[in-house]
């Protein structure tokens, strides 16, 4: 095929099937490859990610109708073609204080724990209008931020690391998994003497390939405090523990990521990390509300016509109640619901309760006792707020934060967070070093 990207006299451009299987294009005069995404990016004047998706779904139905079967390149005629964007980037200056570019200031701007020295340490390189962060295996990939952050070309098959510093070169110690490149380097200016720092391009990077140099670590978790954020982060508790670590959550707060807390509101949010507990029990949220699996896999029938994610704790002294972003595919409203142990007592008293938002609850009582085991798993990756006022809601040796006694281990600072009476580990303090 001909080029989009330029005046294209000899075909260049090629469709091929990557690991597993997902159709990538190349371009072998200017050595690129990328996916759907990285192509509607680049040909609509590079715009961010949100303002893409809508053409690339209607490109995606516009291929299901016309039956599409043309050519087909094998994977082997792409090896040489790096799957991420220009090898040049890789010779671009380093980022500078004395050169320094607009898309520099706008990857620091908002984000108080990113520094030169910490971009200096990670080899980014400054393009002018936009950053190269050169991944350990020395592929590049091109940052720009303006409220947002995307990715010219290409995704990324490794973790994201200082060079030398990754989960295999330091097999000892600890490691922070963040979300994203500015997270990582927020994680590494804070904790980068005591712990391994690495980061996940985003959401969508999942898989077994991580797993080997993760396996029996030490491992926290501070992805995004949003819906897809925690839902990677209970992903990854679930896949880690099974390969033997001892995971823990950073609560970052509903909106926001690492990048966006000063190195020392960081070192905080380290101390009132989280253990991950796992829902064992068989119930699961589906689109159409909670069912009951069996063993096999198969669904049993509803139990409510919603569900719900957990996006705060309301804790006072011994009490505590969770806050839920209640959702369905019809019938009830949608919305934030605060929901106390006393709705959760039986199944009369939650029926009641859903009558908020005009929701229905069909299950029994023990249907019950496996929300609520569904929502402590949850309680993990969510801020705790304290509150005054409300009425007693947990009785003696009753409800435990994941990983913490509320009532023996942990306090509450004025930062309305929970805080272990125990020396947070590990004990940073400011910038790493390069070294």
């Amino acid at each position: 095929y001909t080029s989009p990207f330029r005046v294209d006299n000899e075909p260049s451009f090629a469709i091929f099937h990557a690991e597993g299987g997902m159709q990538r294009w190349g371009d072998f005069a200017e050595k690129t490859q990328g996916s759907v995404v990285d192509l509607v990016q680049r040909l609509e004047g590079d715009i961010k990610l949100p303002a893409a998706m809508p053409v690339v779904r209607a490109l995606y139905a516009e291929y299901l109708d016309a039956d599409w079967d043309e050519e087909i390149s094998p994977a082997e005629r792409m090896a040489e073609i790096p799957p991420h964007v220009l090898m040049e980037d890789r010779e671009l200056p380093l980022v500078s204080s004395t050169t320094r570019s607009k898309s520099l200031d706008e990857l620091m701007s908002g984000r108080p724990s990113i520094t030169l020295k910490t971009l200096a340490t990670f080899g980014v390189r400054d393009g002018g209008h936009y950053l190269a962060a050169i991944y350990p295996d020395e592929r590049a990939i091109r940052i720009r931020s303006a409220n947002d952050k995307t990715f010219r070309e290409g995704s990324k098959t490794s973790l994201y690391h200082a060079p030398g510093k990754g989960p295999s070169d330091l097999p000892t110690l600890p490691i922070l998994l963040t979300e994203g490149e500015s997270d990582t380097y927020a994680g590494y200016a804070a904790f980068g003497r005591e712990m391994v720092v690495a980061g996940f391009s985003g959401t969508g990077q999942v898989g077994d390939k991580y797993i080997t140099d993760l396996m029996g670590r030490q491992i926290v978790l501070g992805f995004d405090g949003d819906t897809s954020g925690r839902k990677f982060s209970r992903y990854w508790a679930s896949k880690l523990k099974d390969a033997g670590c001892v995971v823990s959550i950073l609560p970052v707060s509903e909106g926001r990521d690492l990048a966006s807390y000063p190195v020392a509101s960081l070192v905080e949010l380290m101390g009132r990390r989280r253990q991950a507990t796992i829902n064992v029990t068989n119930l699961r949220a589906a689109r159409d509300g909670y069912a009951l699996a069996n063993d096999d896999g198969s669904r049993e029938d509803l139990v409510s016509n919603w569900w719900a994610e957990v996006s705060e704790i309301l804790l006072s002294e011994d009490d505590h109640a969770y806050v839920l972003k209640v959702h369905s595919s019809e019938g009830p409203q949608d919305g934030t619901y605060t929901l106390e142990p006393q709705d959760l007592e039986h199944a009369a008293a939650l029926a009641r309760w859903c009558r908020k938002f005009n929701g229905s609850w069909w299950g029994d009582t023990t249907a019950v006792r496996k929300l609520v085991a569904e929502l402590e798993e949850q309680s993990a990756y969510v801020p705790v707020t304290r509150t005054v006022g409300r009425p007693s809601l947990v009785k003696p040796g009753g409800f435990a934060l994941p990983g913490l006694s509320i009532s023996t281990d942990v306090q509450l600072d004025d930062s309305n967070m929970l805080v272990p009476t125990a020396t947070p580990w590990p004990t940073a303090r400011g910038e790493a070093s390069a070294d």
